[in-house]
């Protein structure tokens, strides 16, 4: 791949990537505002890392042209300066040519873009990243972008866990009063992925009710059957059955041709019988009822794209890396498939865990999907291997386990 090239002109900060087809993308570091509005209204295709996609350089007439449909003559998200007279600026300007491509252009001076008063020169943005914000990486950890941990950016961390668990380790003690199964096991396996947050975040908690009814005759079943229960030797139980019966069938004559109705609808499987001769139901007493808890989803979007031969490398081995963890784990013997690897999600501000973000239990990734050209187009480096130009990631997951009252510990977090 050849190197991205990366220069400040025209009170931008550019960086070009050249393509296959023997063009030059024209983009600049725009920071995340400007990012962000740009996605929502004219989507990610236009969106490079940390760059924003203005122009395409032909090499073979040396001249540029907008992106079409994108965000070319947008002042309003371009701090008062529109890419259409930005590129027509960069026409009109021979020395732009060899700043873009290395390449030198005819009749043009060389020109030094980083010295004061130089044409087209101007001050970098950022030029001192922070320091001492470097994730807390282990062994084959991969960050993408390459500088997101000299930069301080806020980060998203994904640690590949191995799932272990037996019939033991799982199962409750039989004289320990508890009836719940314990936890698996969850062990990191590998270094761990950093990229950045992601410009949407949500999350959704869910728990099932649903509407449930028990009309009189059941209700009176139910008493019957309880009542039953609570006796506590055979006598008992005969004279329990007895007496309850007899009370059923008193309360039956009271309300005969009804109860009759229904009786015989429930014999022949006509639900509604009782409604259709007697335009009557029984009331059904109608509660919403809770159900159990739900697992929460979560997805993330990244567009990956690679700004060196370096950070080439990075991008695929961290599809690489959740491609390979989320997939099912043969035995030699081809009996048995052990469970893939789940994933431990961490906001992280600087090096530490995001307090003011919802924490996420382990994960299983149930959807791993990547768009290889989310340009719309086919487009590659090119480098020795043709990677493409770039990438869009999806990711989709879902919590092992649901989130209880007692997991909000501390008033004052968002959650846990």
């Amino acid at each position: 791949m050849a190197e991205v090239r990366r220069f400040p002109y025209k009170g931008r900060r550019l960086a070009t990537f050249e393509a296959t087809n023997g063009s030059t993308l024209i983009t600049y570091e725009a920071d995340q505002t400007q990012i962000d509005k740009i996605k929502t209204r004219y989507g990610e295709q236009f969106i490079y890392g940390n760059t924003v996609y203005i122009a395409q350089y032909d090499q073979g007439n040396r001249n540029l042209r907008t992106v079409p449909n994108g965000p070319a003559g947008d002042q309003d998200i371009l701090n008062g300066i529109s890419n259409v007279d930005l590129v027509a600026e960069m026409n009109s300007d021979v020395n732009f040519y060899k700043q873009a491509t290395g390449t030198q252009s005819p009749n043009t001076t060389s020109v030094d873009p980083n010295q004061p008063g130089a044409p087209g020169g101007s001050t970098p943005a950022n030029p001192n990243p922070g320091e001492g914000n470097e994730p807390q990486t282990g062994s084959g950890s991969l960050i993408y972008p390459e500088d997101l941990g000299s930069s301080g950016q806020d980060r998203i961390k994904f640690q590949a866990l191995t799932y272990s668990a037996s019939i033991d380790s799982r199962l409750p003690g039989l004289f320990d009063g508890g009836f719940a199964l314990n936890r698996p096991t969850f062990t990191p396996v590998g270094g761990s992925v950093f990229l950045p947050i992601q410009s949407s975040i949500t999350d959704q908690n869910s728990v099932g009710w649903e509407p449930d009814t028990m009309n009189p005759i059941e209700a009176r079943a139910a008493t019957i059957s309880s009542s039953i229960m609570k006796a506590s030797n055979p006598s008992d139980i005969t004279g329990a059955v007895a007496n309850n019966f007899l009370n059923a069938l008193k309360d039956l004559k009271k309300e005969g041709e009804a109860v009759r109705a229904y009786l015989v609808g429930q014999a022949i499987g006509v639900n509604n019988l009782q409604s259709r001769l007697l335009g009557q139901v029984l009331n059904p007493n109608l509660e919403l009822l809770f159900q159990g808890p739900q697992l929460r989803p979560f997805t993330f979007t990244f567009k990956l794209s690679p700004r060196s031969s370096s950070e080439a490398k990075i991008v695929k081995r961290i599809i690489n890396y959740f491609k390979k963890n989320m997939a099912p784990i043969a035995e030699d013997n081809g009996l048995f498939l052990k469970t893939p690897n789940v994933f431990k999600i961490e906001y992280q501000k600087g090096t530490s865990t995001h307090k003011s973000i919802n924490l996420i239990k382990e994960c299983a990734l149930t959807n791993c999907s990547v768009d290889y050209t989310p340009l719309g187009t086919y487009m590659t480096f090119n480098d020795e291997d043709a990677t493409m130009v770039s990438y869009t990631l999806n990711l989709q997951f879902l919590e092992l386990e649901p989130v209880y009252s007692r997991d909000y510990k501390d008033p004052n977090q968002i959650e846990f």
